[in-house]
């Protein structure tokens, strides 16, 4: 609909195509709102938000327009990333792992994720992608400081696909299909020099 969501520290703001500015936080709506960290949308408009000050206020939140709902997280876990694919699932990257939501509720990965990489399974999925060809790109990595990796998904296999850089931090598709990835976006302790690649580009 031509509107801009931002997520903050406090909350959410909405920009719509005529300019004007909506807060949406604790005080505007019955919602948790807190530190923001990560949004997506569907195909049906709903706006979901992954919102965690790390203590108790830890919710996915949907806004479908009109009524706001809340939703825990999976138990003992943060959310980190959202994806919705083109069959309309939220992919949700969890601190360790990930999963799906899918008629609210989170339901486990599709495909041989029992064959999956360690790394997926254990690791923080720090940005899900969804490409042209239907193929979902997870970033993999440890904020702390360990490599992760890029992964994609074919409908069946979760497949590596081996960049030189390791601490993959953020996956944007272009409308041409490029796809562009950050690497060391949210990774304080990762040592950086002079020569370390921090953008990628698969065309």
């Amino acid at each position: 609909n031509n509107n801009k969501w931002i997520g903050t520290l406090k909350g959410v703001v909405k920009i719509d195509f005529d300019g004007k500015w909506t807060l949406y936080n604790n005080a505007t709506t019955s919602s948790s709102f807190d530190f923001i960290m990560a949004m997506a949308v569907d195909h049906n408009g709903k706006i979901y938000i992954a919102t965690s000050n790390y203590g108790n206020r830890r919710k996915l939140i949907s806004y479908d327009g009109t009524q706001w709902k809340e939703y825990n997280f999976p138990p003992l876990r943060v959310i980190v990333s959202l994806a919705v694919d083109n069959l309309n699932r939220l992919w949700v990257g969890l601190d360790q792992g990930f999963v799906l939501f899918v008629n609210e509720q989170y339901t486990d990965p599709p495909g041989n994720f029992e064959f999956a990489d360690f790394k997926l399974k254990s690791y923080s999925v720090e940005s899900i992608a969804v490409d042209q060809n239907d193929l979902i790109w997870i970033g993999v990595g440890t904020p702390r400081g360990g490599a992760g990796d890029l992964f994609y998904f074919d409908g069946v296999n979760y497949n590596l696909f081996d960049l030189p850089e390791k601490y993959i931090s953020h996956i944007n598709i272009a409308a041409n299909g490029n796809i562009w990835i950050s690497c060391h976006g949210k990774y304080p302790f990762a040592t950086i020099t002079s020569a370390t690649p921090l953008l990628y580009k698969i065309d």
